[in-house]
């Protein structure tokens, strides 16, 4: 087999497989979704578009760096910075024109832009709807993206960094501004902006941006807001005694002051960067003549500094012309849909995975968090149920072992007579009874030492969990934007966490035998010394089981120490974890303990659930293609209709170009189909090959990722292939699918409409589906059902997944007076919440037992918003598992059979077909009137 896989994977295809697998890891370092790896795109202008959004629930602007390219040569017009508000940011002077303030209401909000930013711009000449198609950019890097020539310019690495500098200096700098401001109003002024809504927040930004542009160019500013003046001065003076970071010229700082409390509180700020581009600056140098030109064109050259006016324009107009702030940040771009399903599919089966295995986080595992830290699991190694069963066995083997020690002392009396003739056996009489006196030792401290092993690495791996703040943030995958692209990257975390579950299993396991077995191995030494190399052995094999994870502690802590806050970049994660596999092989081995258990079980594991995966999504695509098989029919009639209404003529040629587009779409179907299994496949063979040592299956595995690039690669250019008839397609089968008439009818046969329906009330689910248990999948949209029910989010606290943590919008002692649910304030829904949280606040014994009757077991209040967030029973609130892919949120309602009281039925039946009656779980829960089944 061996010569076999040499023969296979010659050098050549060794180094083509692990390069095209260095290539795909490396781009996981783009920040967000990457067009550069999207597969439905070709070549044209592009260039990175640093987007900036509001985030008033955090008190932040949150920037984004986004790829846009685009398929053919196109205007300025055409590229997202534009296309999303229609203002040409890099045409509003900051220097002399002020941004305009925002008031309160709806109306404030959707009018800001084209009402009040606007009519600045038609002042001066300009009209903002009606610019030249070579405007300079201001937020995208280059700023000539748009322009004709630009499509002789591939933006590459050093346009990326740019846009990163910039959004980690000026933004970073802008954001600590606003929570000096925000943070001074809470402790000095009318500390009422615990929670601001969106035109708060936005109003605040516009004040804060206006007055640091005056004083940098005045001198001095101020505004006063919410009780407090604030004092801005331009700190040319002060800069000269910080450190600066590189690249910040001179007098860009401003230093704002709390009147009345200038010695407690003051702060120094970045009000503006060089974009870059520009004589003088960073990039420019970069660029070849026709370029330097461009960005130095009078009455069109790039933007040279940016500023805090800059971020404020693009953050509040995106929020005033289409409500984008950064919790909907994806409709910044969004996907086509035939995209979005591919996407939506994996992450499904991603997601379904995790759920169905129960997967631990690295972290928890290497640190003994969440439930491994607590009394259920025995020094965070094994469960106790486990530790329970290895000390039966354990006591077996004390037996025995005392079983084997009358079998030495027997052989001892044998040679006490021989020894009377023979010296030798003499000799080792001797060491027989000082063997027997170290046995009888090791057994009565065996427990003893035992224990105090697992509890001395207990403590060294909770030192080094509480060295770092930040192990937490390890080993995460990061924000995917639904692009396919970041579920390649899901795939890659995916698999080292099954590889981390099953060797801390397996450790597990591995221990509870050692454990068990561990007196067999202390008598053997009775039976003299040939027998210590085995009891060494052993002792080596225990010590290394125990001891790796502090020494996975020890890497853990340093890796996150390599970066501030570790915050690291995805690749240098991947990269991380890889070094994990072999780190601990050395750790091992330098001790002499055995690698091939635990690492031979994680690698099989691995490629076991890969084989998994590809089966969960092969079966979903042909559960797709039976239902289009259904629904063929129908639409054929349909489509046959239109075509006899045409001549003989136009039939051929829309025939012939229906017939390509089909061709294409099925060929793009099987490249696609084929590609992701490759990737996925090669993906497991790579990281478990190194696991196990096996260099042939690993390299194979880098080698199938690689020719499952390019199936996928061969699935963008089958797409591309008659584009018009494949975008008419797509459009009908969006109408049909957003038509609802299948929807509909599953909302009426679940009883969620219609004469039969119970449902009281809640968001209506834009559709449900019946699943094999009897219970429900309720579909939502995921921004309208957090407006309508105040729910924010939802985690489950425990690995059994029996409580639901549900975090919402409702503030103590507010209410929803304040933030994005002002609509829920004064109902009866928010008086019910008030009355669930004083009940648990005053230690209302008989409220609370009350409401954990209904599956509300407790509260959680954030101690520096006071949000409120519900701890829920599962199975008393009817609910299984919730999850969320894309701008969708999906909720399992169930009917639970195992509830206390029917625990003391005789009759096991199967959960009973679920019948909606609310579709907001807490309203639901928050009810006294509702009869809960149980």
């Amino acid at each position: 087999m061996g010569k076999l896989a040499h023969f296979l994977f010659r050098k050549p295809f060794q180094k083509i497989g692990m390069g095209l697998l260095s290539l795909i890891m490396a781009l996981s370092i783009l920040p967000v979704e990457s067009h550069a790896f999207n597969l439905f795109n070709s070549e044209g202008n592009d260039g990175y578009y640093l987007s900036i959004t509001n985030d008033p629930d955090n008190i932040r602007v949150v920037p984004v760096v986004v790829y846009d390219r685009h398929p053919k040569k196109q205007k300025m017009q055409a590229f997202l910075e534009y296309d999303q508000t229609k203002t040409p940011y890099a045409l509003f002077n900051t220097n002399k024109w002020k941004l305009p303030g925002v008031g309160s209401g709806q109306t404030s909000k959707t009018g800001w832009l084209e009402d009040s930013v606007w009519p600045i711009y038609k002042k001066n000449g300009i009209n903002p709807e009606d610019v030249s198609q070579d405007t300079m950019l201001a937020w995208t890097f280059p700023g000539f993206a748009g322009q004709d020539i630009a499509e002789d310019y591939q933006a590459s690495q050093k346009d990326l960094d740019q846009a990163m500098w910039v959004s980690d200096t000026l933004v970073q700098e802008f954001n600590s501004a606003i929570s000096f401001v925000h943070s001074a109003v809470q402790k000095y002024g009318n500390k009422d902006l615990a929670v601001m809504n969106e035109n708060q927040f936005a109003n605040m930004i516009v004040l804060l941006a206006n007055a640091g542009r005056d004083a940098n160019m005045n001198g001095s500013s101020s505004f006063k807001y919410h009780g407090v003046t604030f004092n801005l001065t331009n700190a040319s003076k002060e800069e000269a005694s910080i450190q600066k970071p590189k690249g910040v010229p001179s007098g860009a700082y401003v230093k704002i002051t709390v009147k009345g409390h200038e010695k407690d509180a003051t702060g120094l700020f970045i009000e503006y960067v060089e974009k870059g581009y520009r004589k003088g600056q960073k990039l420019h140098g970069t660029l070849n003549g026709t370029f330097q030109n461009i960005v130095e064109k009078k009455g069109n050259a790039d933007v040279q500094y940016l500023n805090w006016k800059h971020i404020v324009l693009q953050s509040n107009s995106l929020w005033s012309a289409n409500s984008i702030t950064f919790s909907n940040i994806g409709r910044l771009n969004e996907p086509s849909k035939f995209e979005q399903y591919v996407t939506d599919m994996f992450s499904n089966t991603i997601t379904g995975l995790r759920q169905l295995l129960g997967l631990y986080s690295t972290t928890d595992l290497i640190t003994n968090g969440g439930i491994r830290g607590t009394d259920n699991y025995y020094n965070g190694i094994m469960p106790m149920i486990w530790m329970d069963a290895a000390s039966i066995l354990h006591w077996i083997s004390y037996a025995l072992s005392w079983m084997m020690i009358i079998g030495a002392i027997v052989k001892l009396l044998v040679q006490r007579n021989i020894a009377a003739i023979n010296p030798s056996e003499r000799v080792d009489m001797i060491h027989g009874i000082k063997n027997l006196m170290i046995v009888g030792f090791a057994l009565s401290v065996f427990d003893l030492i035992f224990a105090g092993l697992t509890e001395f690495n207990f403590l060294l791996v909770d030192l080094f969990a509480n060295a770092s703040k930040d192990l937490s943030f390890f080993g995460t995958e990061p924000l995917g934007m639904g692009m396919l692209a970041s579920i390649i990257i899901s795939l890659v975390f995916f698999f080292f966490d099954v590889y981390f579950n099953f060797f801390y299993i397996s450790r597990a396991l591995v221990i509870a035998i050692l454990y068990a077995v561990g007196p067999l191995y202390v008598a053997s030494i009775a039976f003299g010394e040939k027998y210590r190399q085995i009891f060494g052995n052993y002792c080596r094999e225990l010590i290394g089981n125990i001891f790796v994870q502090t020494f996975h502690a020890v890497i853990l802590v340093f890796f996150t120490s390599l970066s501030l806050n570790g915050n690291l970049r995805t690749i240098e994660v991947i990269i991380l974890l890889f070094c994990f596999i072999p780190l601990t092989r050395f750790f091992k081995e330098s001790i002499g303990a055995s690698t091939s258990t635990a690492d031979t079980l994680s690698g099989i594991a691995t490629a076991a659930t890969t084989g998994l995966m590809l089966s969960g999504m092969a079966f979903s695509r042909g559960r797709g293609k039976a239902n289009e098989m259904k629904t063929e029919g129908s639409a054929g009639v349909a489509e046959g209709n239109d075509i006899r209404m045409k001549t003989a003529r136009d039939f051929d040629t829309r025939f012939g170009n229906w017939k390509r587009a089909g061709s294409a779409l099925g060929s793009a179907a099987g490249n696609l189909a084929k590609g992701g299994a490759k990737t996925i496949l090669g993906a497991g063979m790579a990281i478990g090959g190194s696991a196990t040592g096996m260099n042939g299956v690993a390299t194979a595995g880098g080698f199938l990722m690689g020719r499952g690039a390019s199936d996928l690669n061969a699935a963008r250019h089958d797409i591309h292939a008659d584009s018009r008839p494949l975008k008419t397609m797509a459009q009908k089968a969006g109408q049909a699918i957003d038509s609802g008439l299948l929807s509909k009818g599953r909302l009426w046969w679940n009883k969620y409409t219609g004469e039969h329906s119970v449902l009281g009330s809640g968001v209506m689910p834009k559709d449900v589906r019946s699943l094999a248990d009897k219970s429900v999948l309720e579909i939502y949209d995921k921004a309208q059902f957090s407006n309508q029910t105040g729910i924010t989010g939802f985690r489950d606290l425990d690995n059994a997944g029996d409580e639901l943590e549900v975090s919402t919008g409702f503030v103590a002692g507010q209410g929803f007076a304040g933030g994005s649910f002002r609509h829920l304030h004064n109902t009866d829904y928010e008086a019910r919440m008030n009355e669930m949280v004083d009940a648990f606040r005053n230690k209302d014994l008989e409220a609370m037992r009350a409401y954990q009757d209904r599956g509300i077991t407790g509260i959680k209040i954030d101690k520096d918003t006071n949000r409120v967030s519900l701890i829920m029973d599962k199975k008393r609130t009817n609910i299984g598992n919730v999850y969320h892919s894309g701008e969708n949120l999906y909720i399992q309602r169930k009917s639970y059979n195992d509830l206390p009281l029917q625990r003391r039925s005789h009759d096991r039946l199967s959960d009973r077909k679920y019948v909606p009656k609310t579709t907001n779980p807490i309203e639901e829960a928050l009810n006294p009137k509702k009869d809960h089944e149980a």
